[in-house]
């Protein structure tokens, strides 16, 4: 028997008509088939074919209309309570008692609209939900962003995950890393506060947790043991095993542990009794005994001692001369010591040290024409192996920019484009894990010569010079979390070439610079310092350098803050401030050599033995 040659199955375009005796197949795109989902959803009559109401975990939740169908399609987890004969089959209404409502809205948009807004502020409640739902999509862009958005802001919440620790171990080391790294600051959040006894222990064990002393890991155990006493009592003479006594100072360790370890603890027998509360004599034991808990507690942490270091690097001599020099400055002994060489003389780079263990040189201008000779080129210095090696280079080549660091990101923000000489906007933001550059929101207007500094989670700037060449006092803020820029108080003193650093006292301080571009002008190199409450969004006039100086670098170690080099008075001479008194004070210790537009940071060292 003959078979009929069926014509064979053809896509053709949604405008072809089909014709007799040929079949069609119109495309079902994903786009078109997420636009059905969204009139299905906007239909003023969308209720009336809705078939169930899904709820919240909270009693006074409101229901969301919705269908079974559309939910079933991208939830396994809805698939099966729809299908497989359970009384959600047949109820009007279903209650997830296990999914927030706000986080269940989420999900259930996604669903009819593909789109999901993801934020450090979402990301574990949604991964969390969109686990137990089995909405797969969701929950993999959740551990995506999760993994490219690893900062100290969040890091201690991804190490007390429990769905991380059982699926991304390698991203639950690295935020545990990150947490023992970040310790003195992230023991001070109220996140700290809600980690529970054994991630708590799991932390104080490590030899890698970075203190300045023993004495600031006591001082959060207490503060933990204080946010929730009825629960933690029990179980703070296991937690403190993990305390290192023989390294703390005893007068801090008796008088800490007496006045704040027994406040408020629990009086009732089921609690306080023989078994759990500490005696006096206890506590004297366990700070002078050398064999309590294991090895672990007879030996320093890694961050014990270190000395905290300013580093210099590259700069510039008169004549448009660019360095290559690399200095370390110990505050407590005033000594220079020279270290490896910059692969190549630059000044006008910035100088950031990511983890006390890699430092950053970025952009700057090198030997060669002036207008052109601007660098994109970004070198890593691995102060273990004493090396310098190539990183990603920078999206522009910059000059006059400045370089930040914060939540181990490194932003390179405004500055002068070589060539063209374009005064930049651009911002881009550094990932040391994966040596990766990406844009983020550009700068309110162009600007370069500009002071800049992170402090409270935010990136400020100030002052600097905008593209038609006028000096500017405004200040701008950059929020991360929004990746927005916004304008706060100006400064009372418009300058460029100044710089900035937060001082001990928790405010911004701008320093020197230059008041007017007529450069012949040495009167207009200024001595003046302003200092900037981020709390109030007021500034503050200080006391004055005791020289002129623009171009300088700038440090806090050690609770002082101490101001390098310049043009042009002073170009080897430092200034310490003090806080106190409000006066600064020529140190007797002189630069290597003398000089200015060089990058400044600090790092922690340990010292020679």
């Amino acid at each position: 028997m003959a078979m009929a040659n069926n014509p064979p199955i053809r896509e053709e375009a949604a405008s072809v008509l089909p014709q007799e005796g040929r079949y069609v197949r119109l495309p079902m795109d994903q786009a078109r088939f997420v636009s059905m989902l969204r009139v299905l959803r906007d239909t003023p009559s969308c209720e009336s074919l809705c078939d169930v109401v899904v709820k919240g975990q909270e009693e006074d939740s409101v229901g969301i209309p919705c269908h079974r169908l559309v939910l079933s399609a991208h939830s396994t987890y809805f698939l099966n309570i729809f299908t497989i004969g359970l009384r959600e089959c047949q109820e009007k209404e279903v209650r997830l008692k296990e999914v927030p409502s706000e986080v269940l809205k989420t999900l259930i948009e996604f669903c009819y609209s593909s789109d999901i807004i993801i934020s450090d502020e979402n990301v574990h409640a949604l991964l969390v939900a969109a686990h137990f739902l089995d909405f797969r999509p969701v929950t993999n862009v959740c551990w995506e962003y999760m993994e490219k958005n690893l900062d100290p802001s969040n890091c201690l919440m991804t190490f007390c995950c429990p769905l991380t620790a059982a699926h991304r171990p390698r991203l639950t080391e690295n935020a545990k890393t990150m947490v023992l790294k970040k310790f003195p600051v992230i023991s001070q959040s109220s996140e700290f506060l809600n980690v529970n006894k054994d991630q708590l222990i799991e932390l104080l064990r490590m030899d890698g947790l970075c203190a300045e002393n023993e004495d600031e890991v006591l001082g959060a155990v207490i503060r933990w043991r204080k946010h929730d006493t009825d629960q933690r009592w029990p179980h703070i003479r296991e937690i403190l095993r993990y305390v290192r006594p023989r390294f703390l100072s005893s007068s801090f360790g008796q008088q800490y542990l007496c006045l704040n370890l027994f406040d408020n603890a629990p009086e009732d027998g089921s609690t306080a009794n023989e078994e759990t509360l500490f005696k006096l004599e206890d506590i004297v034991h366990l700070l002078e005994s050398s064999t309590v808990g294991d090895e672990s507690q007879r030996r320093p942490r890694k961050r014990y001692g270190c000395n905290q270091i300013i580093v210099c690097a590259g700069g510039e001599v008169v004549g448009i001369t660019p360095l290559d020099g690399v200095h370390y400055f110990d505050p407590v002994s005033s000594t220079w010591t020279k270290k490896k060489s910059l692969p190549y003389p630059v000044f006008g780079a910035g100088l950031v040290n990511v983890d006390d263990e890699h430092l950053f040189v970025c952009g700057g201008y090198s030997s060669g024409d002036i207008h052109r000779n601007f660098l994109r080129r970004v070198h890593r210095y691995d102060l273990s192996l004493d090396v310098w090696s190539d990183v990603a280079p920078m999206h522009y080549d910059r000059n006059g920019h400045s370089t930040i660091i914060l939540n181990d990101h490194i932003y390179v923000i405004g500055g002068v484009q070589g060539g063209t000489r374009t005064v930049l906007q651009a911002v881009e933001r550094y990932d040391p894990a994966i040596d990766r550059w990406h844009s983020v929101a550009d700068l309110l207007v162009p600007l370069y010569w500009f002071a800049a500094v992170a402090h409270n989670g935010g990136l400020y700037t100030f002052g600097g010079l905008t593209a038609n060449g006028s000096v500017v006092s405004t200040t701008f803020c950059y929020d991360p979390q929004k990746n927005t820029w916004s304008e706060l108080a100006s400064m009372p003193t418009p300058r460029f070439w100044c710089t900035a650093c937060v001082g001990p006292d928790g405010l911004i301080y701008v320093i020197g610079g230059r008041s007017t571009v007529q450069y012949s002008e040495l009167n207009h190199i200024l001595s003046t310092v302003e200092a900037y409450d981020t709390s109030t969004n007021q500034w503050l006039r200080k006391g004055s350098l005791n020289k002129r100086r623009c171009y300088v670098g700038i440090a806090c170690a050690n609770n002082k803050m101490y101001v390098l080099g310049g043009y042009r008075e002073g170009v080897d001479s430092m200034e310490v401030y003090d806080d106190h008194s409000d006066r600064w004070t020529v140190h007797g210790s002189h630069l290597p050599q003398g000089m200015y537009n060089f990058g400044c940071t600090v790092v922690r060292v340990k010292p020679p033995n």
